[in-house]
């Protein structure tokens, strides 16, 4: 079957995902749909018109309600975050399947009005918590469900980016709270919360702390304007089971950037590093690194379906193209199929990653007060 593909932003991120799907034939994967590549929506048509049409787009046009009126069966939302609401709400009631880039909504309340809209409907969703997509993440998801470092007692969670540690870096969206919801925590800190639900389970409550170092950033002709967005975000976390974690996200921390996670159980540990993607650290109650058996991960379909699809070594595109083209590829198979395979991360993990954000920030404001997830 044919799935036609429509995308709304050229930016940055939609780049991302087009690297990885002008080059999903090469890799012959066997799957049971093809992707056409129908119709890009942008704000800067003649700008970037003849790049999407150089890229294989059928048609561009400059309004997201003119690509909904094309032959589209799904729309890919690449563009701000203030934008995702309107867009999905649009999308919704127009019948298409929607994958948004994260956030879901700048805040708890739109993404309830997005849930809302979505009651009922046969409209498959996903949201791009690309992290759950790494190979190191899956085998770590397994091996914690088939209890192989026993319960877990505590975790630590960190993603670490150094940008704007520079006070030269301008003002723009990302650090203006109207239009993105919030800083670190909700451009880093959001794949955080989601991978540590992902891995560990329901957050019931948390404490957390938040810090904005650069307070002011040049605008046109050198004015300043006040950043109302955090550079710097600490959680602690009460999970469901027990166990306690952190999870800390910065965009001013320069030397070690990437993500990390360490999660100790009562028998052993694992340990993730984005440097090292593909693989999990394992370890007992030696110090020694043990090797992860396939009976350790046995049953596991989310970790059997994402190997069949993670590229090799000399097919890899990078981590970040090959994380989000393998993400997209889940959700195109959950339209393929009719139902999506297990462990994708949809709007309602979006919706409960925006409760755990939401919470954080009233819990930095209130001097780090202790708040329940409802």
């Amino acid at each position: 079957m044919y799935i036609n593909y429509a995308l709304s932003g050229l930016g940055g991120i939609a780049k991302t995902h087009l690297m990885g799907l002008r080059n999903l034939a090469m890799l012959e994967l066997g799957l049971d749909f093809k992707i056409n590549l129908s119709t890009l929506a942008t704000g800067h048509p003649q700008e970037k018109g003849e790049l999407a049409r150089e890229i294989g787009f059928d048609r561009v046009v400059d309004d997201f309600d003119k690509l909904l009126k094309t032959e589209v069966d799904l729309v890919d939302l690449c563009t701000p975050n203030f934008l995702h609401r309107e867009e999905i709400l649009k999308a919704a009631a127009a019948d298409k399947h929607i994958y948004c880039e994260k956030p879901l909504a700048l805040n708890l309340e739109e993404a309830e009005k997005i849930m809302e809209q979505l009651e009922g409907k046969d409209i498959k969703n996903q949201i791009a918590f690309v992290y759950r997509f790494a190979p190191a993440a899956a085998y770590a998801h397994a091996l914690l469900k088939n209890k192989i470092i026993g319960e877990v007692q505590f975790a630590q969670i960190e993603y670490y980016h150094s940008r704007y540690l520079n006070p030269e870096v301008p003002i723009s969206w990302r650090l203006e709270k109207d239009k993105s919801g919030g800083g670190a925590l909700v451009d880093l800190g959001s794949h955080m919360v989601d991978l540590s639900r992902f891995l560990l389970g329901e957050v019931e409550s948390l404490s957390a702390w938040t810090r904005t170092f650069v307070d002011s950033r040049k605008i046109a002709a050198g004015s300043l304007k006040k950043v109302d967005v955090d550079d710097w975000a600490m959680l602690m976390l009460n999970f469901a089971s027990g166990a306690r974690g952190t999870i800390e996200a910065s965009r001013v921390s320069p030397g070690n950037e990437g993500f990390r996670v360490h999660i100790f159980g009562d028998q052993g540990a694992i340990h993730i590093d984005s440097d090292q993607i593909d693989k999990v650290q394992l370890y007992d109650q030696t110090p020694e690194e043990i090797r992860v058996s396939e009976e350790m991960v046995a049953g596991d379909q989310f970790l059997k379906r994402l190997l069949e699809l993670y590229p090799g070594s000399k097919s890899t595109q990078g981590m970040m193209i090959d994380l989000h083209l393998v993400s997209l590829i889940f959700f195109f198979e959950s339209i393929a199929k009719g139902k999506a395979n297990p462990g994708v991360p949809t709007f309602e993990d979006g919706y409960e990653t925006q409760k755990i954000i939401e919470a954080a920030y009233q819990s930095a404001e209130a001097d780090a007060k202790k708040i329940e997830i409802k």
